[in-house]
């Protein structure tokens, strides 16, 4: 658990970036969920 292959390049991952603005400032979000294959 907790894995992710970083210098494999045929890794499937799937990635999320959501930026969300707050009186305060700017907050960007980034989700990386690497998919294990069969």
């Amino acid at each position: 658990r907790g894995r992710v292959p970083l210098q494999t390049i045929r890794a499937k991952i799937d990635y999320c970036s959501y930026t969300v603005r707050t009186i305060y400032g700017v907050l960007g979000i980034k989700i990386w969920i690497f998919i294990e294959g069969e």
